[in-house]
């Protein structure tokens, strides 16, 4: 089978089946683990994949081949003025790349709804990996440059979510349940997915400071690192022997918002890591005590299921989004009201204390995910549905 791929991804993940004389250090890639670990599922299942995407640092399309993968980039816009309308230039750049090389692909897969429908009789499918209105509610306001972009893919959801011509899926229940609320189609459930090499296959080696950890590629009000900060702060003045691991690009010294936090002491004992890759990022997550994940809202929680994998508990939000659905409403990971400093440090105090309940819910979600999450699963739940599209 040849299947389009229609996303972001970041082109280090396919390092093993693209052409090593082939320069890409200019291309500075977005990254998507799950649309990368599905790509490299199909890969290993011997499809053809061709993907289509857009990425920073070219300022001309490139393709980059190997083996049964071929990647197309168009341009991400780098002029400023210009980039505030990225959401809308960069699918029509997309679109008009797919037309010039739709010849023998099967079936296209669109991942998140941020992109126009194909003008073709090929099947195609979407799978929403978020939902647009609700991520442009929790918005700051202040940032007029994220609520205009976030209003753009907003119309772009629309679009893709009344269009006749597209299977949709969704990636939680949660997502499954806004799609029925606001079409009245009930579509499939896929989730993401966890490589096999990031499953611990050994006994967890528990870290002898009590390491909390948490990732996140943004710091907006969705996210709530700030609630987190204040519970670390409260779980502080009664255990010394810890330290807050915060993970992704807006953990940085130089970041406004982290100045501000440390100028009210909000970052003693918390170490910056700032972004890292995603092997390092895993091997974090391995070495901690427990990972919290704040956040007032998620269409899915990547993070969440490696951290399963990595058999570290798992702390999330009783109310967001699809964090009770991954955790399996509390049985595999620890629920509780993420917007409650209070709450949150009372949830890590029990992960610290309470062992037996600490290892029931680690043992759960490490059989998850080795029952629902890997990537042989999902990949195979993935061509099976692309099969039976096929056959229509």
């Amino acid at each position: 089978m040849h299947i389009g791929i229609i996303s972001i991804i970041n082109i280090a993940a396919f390092s093993d089946y693209l052409d090593v004389k082939q320069d890409v250090s200019d291309i500075k890639c977005f990254s998507a683990t799950s649309v990368e670990t599905l790509v490299l599922g199909l890969l290993k299942f011997g499809h053809k994949v061709t993907i289509f995407s857009t990425a920073k640092g070219i300022k001309k399309k490139r393709c980059i081949q190997g083996g049964n993968l071929t990647i197309y980039f168009t341009p991400f816009p780098y002029i400023t003025g210009i980039r505030f309308f990225a959401p809308l230039i960069v699918p029509i750049k997309i679109r008009q790349m797919v037309y010039r090389h739709i010849k023998g692909i099967d079936i296209f897969h669109t991942h998140w709804s941020h992109y126009l429908p194909i003008k073709t009789t090929i099947p195609q499918i979407v799978t929403l990996r978020d939902w647009a209105k609700i991520i442009l509610k929790m918005q700051h306001w202040y940032q007029p440059l994220m609520v205009g972009q976030r209003l753009m893919y907003s119309l772009m959801e629309s679009i893709v979510l009344h269009s006749s011509k597209i299977n949709l899926v969704a990636n939680s229940s949660y997502i499954h349940n806004l799609i029925l609320q606001k079409t009245g189609r009930d579509v499939p459930i896929i989730p993401n997915a966890v490589e096999q090499r990031f499953i611990l296959n050994t006994e967890k080696e528990s870290p002898e400071t009590f390491r909390i950890i948490s990732v996140s590629a943004s710091n907006d009000k969705r996210k709530n690192i700030y609630t987190l900060l204040k519970a670390y702060k409260l779980f502080r003045e009664k255990h010394n022997n810890c330290e807050l691991v915060l993970v992704g690009s807006p953990f940085t010294n130089n970041n406004p918002t982290i100045q501000k936090w440390n100028n009210s002491n909000l970052l003693d004992g918390v170490i910056l890591a700032g972004k890292c890759s995603h092997d390092e990022t895993l091997n974090l997550i391995e070495n901690s005590s427990v990972l919290v994940h704040p956040s007032l809202e998620e269409s899915f929680g990547n993070t969440l299921i490696e951290a399963m994998a990595k058999k570290t508990p798992v702390i999330g939000g009783e109310h967001s989004g699809a964090v009770p659905f991954v955790l399996q409403q509390g049985k595999a990971g620890c629920l509780c009201d993420i917007t409650s400093p209070k709450k949150i440090c009372q949830a890590i105090e029990k992960i610290l204390t309470d062992s037996h309940y600490t290892q029931s819910i680690v043992d759960f979600a490490y059989s998850e995910v080795k029952q629902k999450y890997t990537q042989d699963v999902i990949t195979e739940k993935t061509i099976n549905l692309y099969n039976t599209l096929l056959q229509k």
